[in-house]
């Protein structure tokens, strides 16, 4: 018996999630990348964990990449987002 997983934006987001709370902020960040071969759409609950795991991470320069990739990607930030970036600043 052999059970395949489809990639799907939850899988994803879950994973991200795991990345952030074992601060595998590199990991979080690739994860965001292998969704465009996927077919699959950012939204702005990835991306949040993604800004998250960059500040898990202290690594300022990627959560605020990322917030500023989110425009491009017209995924609209929310306040968790927000909080993510500023937490990722302090």
């Amino acid at each position: 018996f052999r059970l395949t997983l489809q990639p799907n934006i939850i899988l994803y987001s879950n994973a991200i999630t795991a990345c952030e709370k074992a601060l595998e902020w590199t990991q979080a960040l690739v994860l965001l990348v292998e969704l465009q071969p996927h077919s699959l759409r950012k939204d702005v609950i990835v991306c949040s964990s993604v800004v998250s795991a960059c500040a898990a991470g202290f690594q300022w320069m990627w959560a605020l990449h990322v917030l500023r990739g989110m425009l491009q990607w017209t995924v609209e930030p929310n306040d968790h987002t927000f909080n993510a970036a500023i937490s990722a600043c302090d």
